[in-house]
């Protein structure tokens, strides 16, 4: 078994694994949403207050004042962003 011997390799692995498990781990954080049935816009808005995340979306491109209808009005951000962009061409 090789080990990483040179310092700053080893500081750019571990910078690299921390990176990964705080973007896994972002997605998880749950939200609740005050409805099922809320414009894309607000659930931004909603997962901005809760999370402190920001969605960016181009808003010629995105239109984020459609109503959108979740499965559920509470769970983690992946989930209902999954919801507010099932359908439209767009992932996040």
């Amino acid at each position: 078994m090789k080990f990483i011997k040179d310092p700053k390799s080893l500081g750019l692995v571990f910078l690299l694994a921390m990176l990964f498990v705080y973007t896994s781990s972002a997605q998880d954080k749950h939200v609740r949403l005050s409805s099922d049935r809320m414009k894309a816009v607000d659930i931004f808005n909603e997962i901005k207050s809760q999370t402190g995340y920001r969605i960016a979306f181009n808003p010629s491109a995105f239109n984020a004042e459609r109503v959108v209808k979740l499965q559920t009005s509470s769970g983690p951000v992946r989930l209902i962003l999954a919801s507010v962009f099932s359908n439209t061409g767009y992932t996040y």
